[in-house]
């Protein structure tokens, strides 16, 4: 079922936090955000229509993060080689930069 889909059996405290989830570091902070004691927004994690509506959640904002990295991946390797083929960059910068097309290349 798609997030929108569970999105809807949600109450719009319980969709203020999932979001407020992804948002916070910690349900603590997750349920200082949303107005909640803790211990709500725990009950809702133990019921499955609110913990798969925040895993699908989840997912899409990592799917979203992953996107942008490979949207700029070709901007960082540009970067990465102007610095090694700068003659006026110091050593230590061009070794880094080497080394990080190295590592991930």
């Amino acid at each position: 079922m798609a997030y929108q889909d569970l999105a809807k059996q949600l109450t719009p405290m319980q969709d203020k936090a999932i979001a407020a989830l992804l948002a916070e570091p910690t349900i603590l902070k997750a349920a200082e955000l949303v107005g909640v004691n803790e211990r709500t927004i725990r009950e809702w994690l133990d019921n499955p229509m609110f913990s798969e509506a925040y895993r699908h959640a989840r997912k899409q904002v990592f799917q979203h993060g992953m996107s942008l990295c490979q949207k700029y991946v070709p901007h960082a390797v540009q970067t990465l080689v102007k610095v090694m083929a700068d003659s006026g960059a110091s050593h230590a910068a061009k070794v880094s930069a080497a080394t990080a097309l190295l590592k991930f290349g």
